[in-house]
Protein backbone atom coordinates (compact mmCIF):
# COMPACT_ATOMS: atom_id res chain seq x y z
CA UNK A 1 0.00 0.00 0.00
CA UNK A 2 1.44 3.33 -1.09
CA UNK A 3 0.98 6.59 0.21
CA UNK A 4 0.56 9.69 -1.69
CA UNK A 5 2.00 12.86 0.65
CA UNK A 6 0.49 15.82 -0.01
CA UNK A 7 2.87 18.95 0.07
CA UNK A 8 1.94 20.65 4.21
CA UNK A 9 0.79 23.89 2.08
CA UNK A 10 -1.88 22.01 0.31
CA UNK A 11 -3.35 20.39 3.56
CA UNK A 12 -3.46 23.30 5.21
CA UNK A 13 -4.99 24.96 2.58
CA UNK A 14 -7.60 21.68 2.49
CA UNK A 15 -7.84 22.45 5.95
CA UNK A 16 -8.66 25.92 6.18
CA UNK A 17 -11.35 25.42 3.19
CA UNK A 18 -13.01 22.82 4.88
CA UNK A 19 -13.04 25.06 7.99
CA UNK A 20 -14.60 28.24 6.06
CA UNK A 21 -17.24 26.11 4.77
CA UNK A 22 -18.07 24.75 8.07
CA UNK A 23 -18.23 28.66 9.36
CA UNK A 24 -20.57 30.11 6.50
CA UNK A 25 -23.08 26.93 7.11
CA UNK A 26 -22.96 27.33 11.10
CA UNK A 27 -23.52 31.16 10.35
CA UNK A 28 -26.09 30.37 7.97
CA UNK A 29 -28.01 28.56 10.33
CA UNK A 30 -27.49 30.74 13.27
CA UNK A 31 -28.74 33.42 10.92
CA UNK A 32 -32.09 31.91 10.15
CA UNK A 33 -32.39 30.60 13.35
CA UNK A 34 -32.25 34.28 14.90
CA UNK A 35 -34.65 35.68 12.22
CA UNK A 36 -36.83 32.92 13.12
CA UNK A 37 -36.86 33.57 16.78
CA UNK A 38 -37.39 37.55 15.98
CA UNK A 39 -40.54 37.14 13.79
CA UNK A 40 -42.05 34.71 16.41
CA UNK A 41 -40.98 36.98 19.14
CA UNK A 42 -42.96 39.85 17.21
CA UNK A 43 -45.54 38.16 16.30
CA UNK A 44 -46.29 36.67 20.34
CA UNK A 45 -45.53 40.29 21.25
CA UNK A 46 -48.57 41.86 18.43
CA UNK A 47 -50.82 38.93 19.54
CA UNK A 48 -50.19 39.64 23.48
CA UNK A 49 -50.77 43.12 23.12
CA UNK A 50 -53.59 42.61 21.04
CA UNK A 51 -55.42 40.71 24.09
CA UNK A 52 -54.21 42.99 26.58
CA UNK A 53 -56.03 46.28 24.92
CA UNK A 54 -59.20 43.80 24.77
CA UNK A 55 -58.81 42.93 28.58
CA UNK A 56 -58.31 46.22 29.84
CA UNK A 57 -61.43 47.34 27.10
CA UNK A 58 -63.75 44.90 28.76
CA UNK A 59 -62.61 44.96 32.53
CA UNK A 60 -63.38 49.34 31.70
CA UNK A 61 -67.25 48.08 29.71
CA UNK A 62 -67.45 45.63 33.13
CA UNK A 63 -66.58 48.20 35.80
CA UNK A 64 -69.33 51.07 34.08
CA UNK A 65 -72.06 48.32 33.79
CA UNK A 66 -71.13 46.68 37.57
CA UNK A 67 -69.68 49.76 39.69
CA UNK A 68 -70.86 48.23 43.32
CA UNK A 69 -69.41 44.80 42.30
CA UNK A 70 -66.29 46.52 41.37
CA UNK A 71 -65.66 48.31 44.39
CA UNK A 72 -66.68 44.92 46.39
CA UNK A 73 -64.01 43.26 44.50
CA UNK A 74 -61.28 45.88 44.44
CA UNK A 75 -61.63 45.70 48.47
CA UNK A 76 -61.94 42.58 48.53
CA UNK A 77 -58.22 42.10 46.82
CA UNK A 78 -57.09 44.82 48.46
CA UNK A 79 -57.95 42.70 51.85
CA UNK A 80 -56.03 39.96 50.09
CA UNK A 81 -52.87 41.84 49.33
CA UNK A 82 -53.24 43.62 52.57
CA UNK A 83 -53.69 40.16 54.30
CA UNK A 84 -50.93 38.88 52.82
CA UNK A 85 -48.47 41.21 53.46
CA UNK A 86 -49.34 40.64 57.57
CA UNK A 87 -48.66 37.36 57.29
CA UNK A 88 -45.29 38.37 55.66
CA UNK A 89 -44.17 40.89 58.27
CA UNK A 90 -45.45 38.91 61.41
CA UNK A 91 -43.65 35.70 60.03
CA UNK A 92 -40.33 37.71 59.95
CA UNK A 93 -40.27 38.37 63.66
Amino acid sequence: MTTKKRPVTQVTTNITEKTNEVLMKGTEAYTKAKDRAITKYNNAKEVAKTKALETHENAREYVKENPEKSIGIAAGIGALIGAVIALIITRRR
